[in-house]
């Protein structure tokens, strides 16, 4: 890598030695986008200190995407740089939204589950979870669909399967409730705002959050799809094709008919057999699902 031709403090924010170094490295946004995970859009934010970089990225990703390895001095000037930009952000690109409404920019909290606490204890169901974390937990296998009749349990198992795999997720599991909605126009933006992201009058919904999500790793789970299958299949097709560590649990009365999606057919809960004039013991029937339900 050629030396700096120009002295480092000659660059007063980290966006522009970033934009400096990519070029010098002979990248484009695009080619440092795929090197370091990002979207090219949001490789530009940062350049025009629009996004901040936190030092773990920089570290991890930038610096051996743009081989400032053996160049110390670089590297504690852009971490420097990087620091002062988080802590005091450069001019925003849109007006910054209300403290009780977090914009795409907002930092994630730390926990795992962003799922509603569950009133209920879970009942049953073990050969499904089994199968279903298994799934989750196969890095090849992106989209997962529970399907079954309606009442039969699928939002249940999704959400005690998502709470059951929340700590594989960095940036975690996170639920967007479908079933109120009935116009596919507003879809993405119903998504968006499960991860409380805000709309921008200078960006399409989708390409928000396809830039929130592309970095991240999370469990998307989309409950209630039947109503909006075809929606939510090419919304879900678009997502997994931009954002390589997303995976999503879908529940629906049908399969979304998405290309390598995993289907799980979701039972009713057991019930013991009905037969005429038999009395049962009480121990017979209390190890079926359903009369659990009860005991």
């Amino acid at each position: 890598m050629p030396a700096l031709d120009v002295p480092l403090s000659n660059f007063t924010t980290c966006g522009e030695l970033l934009k400096f170094l990519r070029r010098r490295a002979r990248l484009s946004q695009r080619e440092l986008s795929i090197a370091v995970g990002y979207s090219e859009s949001h490789i530009s934010r940062i350049e025009h200190n629009e996004r901040p970089v936190d030092r773990t990225s920089l570290l991890a990703l930038f610096v051996p995407a743009l081989h400032i390895q053996s160049e110390p001095e670089v590297v504690e000037r852009l971490l420097t740089l990087c620091a002062q930009s988080t802590a005091a952000p450069s001019e925003p690109a849109a007006p910054a939204a209300p403290a009780d409404t977090p914009s795409i920019a907002v930092a994630q909290p730390a926990n795992h589950s962003h799922l509603p606490i569950q009133l209920t204890s879970f009942i049953g169901r073990q050969e499904e979870m089994t199968e279903l974390c298994d799934l989750l937990q196969n890095p090849k296998v992106r989209l997962v669909t529970l399907t079954g009749v309606g009442g039969c349990g699928k939002t249940r198992l999704a959400l005690r399967a998502g709470e059951e795999v929340a700590q594989a997720y960095v940036h975690g599991v996170w639920l967007a409730e479908l079933s109120s909605l009935t116009d596919p126009n507003l879809l993405s933006k119903t998504v968006a705002a499960a991860f409380n992201l805000t709309e921008r009058i200078d960006q399409p919904v989708l390409t928000g959050l396809t830039d929130f999500l592309y970095p991240r790793q999370v469990l998307l789970i989309l409950d209630n799809c039947e109503h909006l299958v075809e929606a939510v299949a090419r919304l879900a097709a678009a997502l997994l094709r931009a954002c390589p560590r997303l995976q999503i649990l879908a529940t629906s009365r049908e399969s979304l008919g998405v290309p390598g999606e995993a289907n799980v057919r979701v039972q009713p809960l057991a019930l013991p057999p009905a037969l005429p004039g038999a009395k049962p013991a009480r121990a017979e029937v209390e190890g079926y699902d359903a009369i659990q339900l009860f005991v």
